[in-house]
């Protein structure tokens, strides 16, 4: 393997440099400094326990005079809100072997267990709560990862286009292809943890980084995330490696009508036949992505500095010389940033003809998470 093999090459020059670690314990047996890999092994099952809290703060703003124009034709809210919300979520990562021996193939499924939304109208509580629905399915996935954690691959689950109307096939087609690109080189900010680098050893003080950059639409989103090995302790019983990491995702802003041409573009060429089997011939997926599109005219979206700091408990064993192996026991991730929509209205009311109505989203999320069930076979 390819982490074994630079861990190899480097223990003899940093073989002076060895110590034995563990939590206080003289009979600790794992050495570093080590290369770090993750132990998922085919056949596993990992059970996560997830607690999410958090606030939003919403408010709108306008160039021209909305006073004739309803809040509810706008979709806009009739004053400024802050929501709390907390909920539970049950994650399950069903493990397989993957395309080579060297990645493993995740499949994850989670389930809402608890939802709380307080700061609303109730008839905006339904709408709310579809949203959250809306991410345990987000996170009914399939991931290919590699010894070191990066995501390879990321697929939804096969939309099939009969289920609902072709604005809502569209929809749900578009969504994955924002999402799938999006999530491609990353590392997932929660049981999956960091990608360790392949062509070094890490010890107590090591910190490394590694670069995502993500084209969507036409834009490229690069975040670098940075971590740090802080300590070595016991978690439960359990010997595990402490990493502190940031991310910071700097100012930029999306053109959602380019966006949605760009992933239609990706949509209608991955579809193999979409006049033969499919409920949609390719002509009402056209007229489809053309309402759409109208819709989103005049939209954008600018994400503020978007900062993500993560702690991550995680369990090692040795598995070679200078080379260990684990997963994740426990962790939280602290998620703070700011979304700002812009829709440029001019033209469409005769009482406010230069109208722009800007939404604002302060959040302050919270996600903790707990390995409750191990059944590695």
């Amino acid at each position: 393997m390819a982490a074994l093999a630079a861990a190899l090459l480097l223990a003899g020059c940093a073989a002076d440099d060895q110590v034995i670690v563990g939590p206080d314990d003289p009979d600790a047996s794992v050495v570093f400094p080590a290369a770090v890999t993750y132990a998922f092994e085919s056949g596993a099952q990992l059970n996560y326990r997830l607690e999410m809290s958090g606030t939003n703060r919403v408010r709108s703003e306008s160039d021209g005079n909305l006073s004739e124009i309803p809040d509810t034709e706008l979709g806009l809210p009739a004053e400024d809100l802050e929501l709390e919300t907390s909920g539970l979520i049950d994650v399950t990562y069903w493990i397989e072997s993957g395309p080579d021996d060297k990645t493993r193939e995740i499949h994850l499924t989670a389930d809402i267990t608890e939802l709380s939304i307080t700061g609303i109208e109730d008839s905006d509580e339904a709408m709310l709560g579809s949203l959250f629905t809306d991410l345990g399915e987000l996170l009914s996935v399939t991931v290919v990862v590699d010894e070191q954690g990066k995501v390879l691959e990321y697929a939804f689950p096969e939309i099939e286009l009969s289920d609902g109307s072709v604005e809502q096939a569209l929809f749900d087609l578009i969504q994955e292809q924002i999402v799938s690109t999006s999530a491609i080189g990353a590392n997932f900010d929660g049981p999956l943890g960091p990608v360790f680098p392949a062509d070094r050893l890490l010890n107590i003080g090591s910190s490394w980084t590694d670069r995502t950059e993500n084209r969507i639409g036409d834009q490229t989103i690069v975040v670098d995330h940075t971590h740090e090995i802080t300590d070595f302790t016991e978690l439960n019983g359990v010997e595990v490696i402490v990493i502190e990491s940031t991310a910071t995702i700097g100012d930029y802003e999306i053109d959602m009508e380019g966006l949605f041409e760009s992933a239609m573009e990706s949509v209608m060429a991955d579809l193999d036949d979409p006049t033969g089997d499919q409920a949609f011939d390719e002509a009402e997926l056209e007229d489809a992505a053309a309402v759409i599109a109208s819709s989103l005219a005049g939209m954008s979206q600018t994400w503020a500095p978007f900062t993500v700091e993560s702690t991550t408990w995680m369990s090692y064993e040795q598995v070679a010389d200078s080379l260990v192996s684990g997963i994740a026991q426990q962790g939280v991730v602290r998620m703070s940033g700011a979304l700002t929509t812009e829709i440029d209205l001019s033209g469409h009311y005769d009482s406010a003809p230069d109208l722009v109505v800007r939404t604002s989203d302060e959040l302050d999320f919270e996600i903790r998470f707990t390995l409750v069930g191990d059944d590695r076979g």
